[in-house]
């Protein structure tokens, strides 16, 4: 059996054949968590991809937790608006965006801003 283990998973891999196995080291966390609802500054230390489930008019502004990493967030809703904050939450579009329900979006931490990042 083979086996591939990857020391940094935003690296780009090439194995020339077919894995088996992969084992992966590091914060990368493939388990999808839902925000609390109505939570504004959603916390993300939890792992990589999250889900909004919000019930109510919800305005995202920051995220909580984690520094220097990439999130995915996945809308599970029709209630979810990402407020653009040059300070907090930079949007591609430069300014605040409805985040329709299926809508996904990644970003990356730097500095204490968040930055909406094309998909790695």
């Amino acid at each position: 059996m083979a086996e591939l283990t990857i020391q940094n998973p935003q690296a780009i891999i090439s194995t020339g054949g077919v894995a088996t196995e992969l084992n992966l080291t590091g914060p990368f966390n493939f388990a999808r968590y839902t925000f609390v609802d109505g939570d504004a500054t959603p916390d993300i230390s939890a792992g990589t991809f999250f889900k909004t489930g919000n019930t109510g008019a919800t305005l995202i502004t920051d995220f909580d937790g984690n520094t220097d990493c990439l999130i995915h967030v996945r809308s599970g809703d029709g209630n979810t608006t990402l407020v653009h904050d040059a300070a907090k939450l930079v949007l591609k579009a430069g300014f605040s965006v409805a985040f329709p329900a299926g809508d996904a979006k990644w970003f990356e931490e730097d500095g204490g801003i968040w930055y909406e990042t094309p998909t790695p």
